[in-house]
């Protein structure tokens, strides 16, 4: 399959004379065949679990591309794959190869272009090595290697705003809701009491009633109401079978946990080490810990409001 008309505005390449500048006058082929046009960008973060990979090569002294020794071969996980070669696409790989003419010195030169599809899509939050390698009928070669990562996978955030409402906030964008049928559909969405109340089964989700999403074109959070057989303090929330604007999913229901929290649990939750341990919070230890809070705000806070509120009152 290799491009045999080694041909440049009719003149052809000779073993005799020249240089690299006038190798088109029949001179020898030293130059190196050139890669662009790589896609995704190397360095790119974020990218769609769904990418192609892209890459065009050309000889710029016109001798033209060997297709019989280039190919383009894929590293995943630490395990490397040759995805074209010979001009076609191999190991369930898919795509177009198409060849195109470009101006070189004294005429014409050809080129390919590849656009290679993957027979799955990628992992999430994983680098993606790609090495290009272009041969011409001089047998000059180039390589171009670069590297990508997936997006990550889609997570929730979600905060109890009701006893039977929850705020749902998305790492990412989604994309609109007319490519993301899936996402009004209340079977995709699951609550989960996980503690507070009275948990019986934590196991049993909670009959949604519906779910409201951002009035945006790519929306960034959704209210989900739900019917509320007590008062939770803590919920998960799993969400399933629509994307991110970079073609990130939730999979099979990631989600994160989120605590409804008061004043004090933040308090407590900046207790001393040695505090911790204990399955019992003692009032001194209260005390203690609002004492600290009080001192890391400048101190004498909490007794400047008290002090406030009773001149208020008197």
């Amino acid at each position: 399959m290799a491009y045999t008309d080694r041909l440049c505005g009719n003149w052809g390449i000779g073993d005799w004379g020249g240089s690299e500048e006038n190798a088109f006058w029949g001179g020898v082929d030293s130059q190196d065949p050139l890669i662009w046009g790589l896609y995704p960008y190397c360095g790119t973060t974020n990218s769609p679990i769904t990418s192609h990979i892209h890459a065009s090569m050309s000889d710029p002294a016109c001798t033209g591309i060997d297709l019989g020794c280039s190919d383009i071969e894929i590293t995943v996980n630490g395990v490397t794959t040759i995805i074209w070669q010979n001009g076609v696409f191999i190991n369930g790989w898919t795509g177009t190869t198409t060849p195109y003419t470009h101006t070189v010195p004294g005429g014409t030169g050809v080129g390919y272009t590849m656009d290679a599809t993957p027979p799955a899509d990628f992992p999430n939050d994983t680098e993606v090595c790609y090495t290009v390698t272009a041969c011409d009928l001089e047998g000059n070669t180039s390589e171009a290697y670069c590297c990508f990562t997936t997006v990550g996978i889609l997570s929730l955030d979600a905060e109890l705003i009701r006893r039977d409402r929850v705020l749902v906030r998305f790492s990412n964008p989604l994309k609109t809701l007319s490519a993301n049928p899936n996402a009004t559909d209340l079977s995709n969405w699951s609550v989960r009491p996980v503690a507070g109340g009275r948990v019986h089964n934590i196991n049993a989700g909670l009959a949604i009633e519906g779910v409201y999403f951002e009035n945006a074109h790519n929306p960034t959070f959704a209210i989900v109401d739900f019917v509320a057989k007590d008062e939770w303090q803590r919920i998960e929330v799993a969400a399933k079978n629509f994307y991110d604007i970079y073609g990130a999913t939730f999979g099979s229901g990631e989600s994160s946990v989120t605590d409804r929290q008061t004043k004090v649990d933040s308090i407590m939750d900046g207790l001393p080490p040695f505090y911790e341990g204990s399955r019992v919070s003692r009032l001194f230890w209260v005390l203690s810990a609002i004492g600290i809070s009080d001192e890391q705000l400048g101190g004498s806070q909490g007794l400047i409001q008290a002090e406030a509120s009773i001149r208020d009152r008197v």
